[in-house]
């Protein structure tokens, strides 16, 4: 993700003001990438980092996949979103005040096309 930001502000500063990571650790993941594949992806230079022709292709290579996790994120939230079903809850008094409406919101959102139907019950 670093290097497509990187590319994206030209610079480490930028990134890391954008992304709320210290530059030196943006910096250092970097470098051991660079070193891990055994190419340098970007130029330093007084003006910023520029891609090389080997650092381009990478960073298109990982757009491509930080798309496709999106895409991969994107696509269990829609079937989440598409189950219709009936959840019945019985709790007793004190549940039904204090958890079950927070529970109920959260699942509401999870799965807004659930329907809830909750019976408040006596304890015996």
């Amino acid at each position: 993700m670093f290097i497509t930001e990187i590319a994206k502000t030209g610079s480490i500063v930028n990134t890391s003001d954008r992304l709320f990571v210290s530059s030196p650790a943006i910096s250092l993941a970097i470098s051991s990438l660079e070193e891990e594949l055994g190419v340098k992806i970007f130029e330093r230079s007084r003006n910023g980092l520029e891609p090389t022709e080997i650092g381009k292709k990478l960073i298109i290579a990982a757009q491509e996949i930080l798309n496709q996790i999106e895409k991969f994120k994107q696509e269990a939230k829609s079937d989440s979103s598409e189950i219709e079903e009936t959840l019945s809850i019985s709790a007793v008094q004190s549940l039904c005040r204090s958890i079950i409406p927070k529970t109920s919101a959260v699942l509401k959102a999870k799965f807004p096309k659930i329907t809830l139907q909750i019976k408040e019950a006596h304890p015996s």
